[in-house]
């Protein structure tokens, strides 16, 4: 977006929030009509989220006794995988390759 537009979206969207009643207090008079508007209000306090790498791993979602399961869709990816052999089968040779580096794999984790 171009500098000039962005202002003039910036100028607009603000003049929309303040016809509205929002936008930040900017002389004194506004500060004391806001705050006596709003006195002590309570801002609410959010729970403890999760760690979005455990929600992930345990394939669920759990809110207020509601379960949604992930449901992953790998055809995506293994379209990108023939894409990038360009339509070919995978060779024994490669297969072979994968299998062994797997292997070695798993063993550099339990040693």
């Amino acid at each position: 977006m171009e500098k000039s537009n962005k202002r003039s979206f910036e100028k607009e969207f603000e003049k929309a929030l303040r016809s509205y009643g929002y936008g930040f207090p900017e002389t004194a008079d506004e500060v004391e009509k806001f705050e006596a508007e709003m006195g002590n209000m309570e801002i609410p306090t959010l729970p403890i989220l999760e760690n979005p790498s455990d929600i992930l791993n345990r394939g669920e979602v759990k809110t207020t006794g509601i379960v949604h399961r992930l449901k992953v869709d790998y055809s995506a990816a293994q379209n990108l995988a023939m894409a990038a052999r360009e339509g070919k089968a995978v060779s024994d040779a490669t297969k072979r390759k994968m299998l062994q580096d797997r292997k070695q794999s798993e063993e550099n984790k339990e040693g």
